[in-house]
């Protein structure tokens, strides 16, 4: 029989949408950076299908990448990396493993 997944906390998507906007590199700053972590890190738990929480390590990836914390970084990029399915996730996942060197 197949488990019924469960779905994301609606509240979690619009709060991943602002912070994908608010990580975007040309106006982010490390102060921004570090909020968008602390945020990220709270929604996880939040954030249930494979899709989000596939995005929600991605952006994970970039806000601790803004910040110059690269071992953050490297942690979230292999979860990512690990359940990366679709295309531009994965394309997403190879850009940070090339910039990132992890």
């Amino acid at each position: 029989a197949a488990v019924a997944e469960r779905a994301t906390d609606p509240a979690a998507r619009p709060a991943l949408d602002s912070i994908t906007t608010a990580l975007d590199p040309e106006r982010a700053d490390e102060s921004a950076a570090r909020a968008a972590a602390r945020a990220l890190r709270a929604l996880l738990p939040h954030v249930r299908t494979p899709d989000d929480s596939t995005w929600a390590q991605i952006r994970l990836t970039e806000a601790h990448a803004l910040s110059d914390d690269q071992a953050g970084a490297c942690r979230a990029l292999r979860a990512a990396k690990g359940s990366a399915r679709t295309g531009p996730q994965r394309e997403a996942v190879r850009k940070y493993e090339g910039t990132l060197g992890c």
